[in-house]
């Protein structure tokens, strides 16, 4: 793993990369489970904490159970900025379901 320069301070050690954390986090997966709550998945293409495939997958899992989700990708997007850049999307995403638009 390579932390990025902000947070090399707090990263000591992947658990993945621990012998007993990476089996219990490989093994903590519930699988693909439907629910019918809307499910809004924003994700900066830029990211470099959470991988923008590793979203892309959940979303192709969620999909593949009918569960109600939406996916929007931030262009240029990182992880601390995309809550501040994709805002507009989540308010008027966040107002569809209470006025139930489809």
């Amino acid at each position: 793993m390579t932390p990025s320069t902000a947070h090399a301070q707090w990263i000591v050690y992947d658990p993945v990369d621990l012998s007993d954390w990476g089996s219990a986090l490989s093994g903590n997966n519930a699988g693909p489970i439907r629910s019918n709550v809307a499910v809004l998945l924003l994700q900066g293409d830029a990211d470099a904490i959470v991988p923008p495939a590793d979203t892309e997958a959940l979303f192709e899992e969620m999909c593949s159970t009918a569960q109600p989700v939406t996916m929007g990708i931030d262009e240029g997007g990182g992880h601390a900025d995309v809550r501040d850049r994709t805002i507009d999307t989540a308010v008027a995403w966040l107002t569809d379901r209470f006025t139930l638009a489809p």
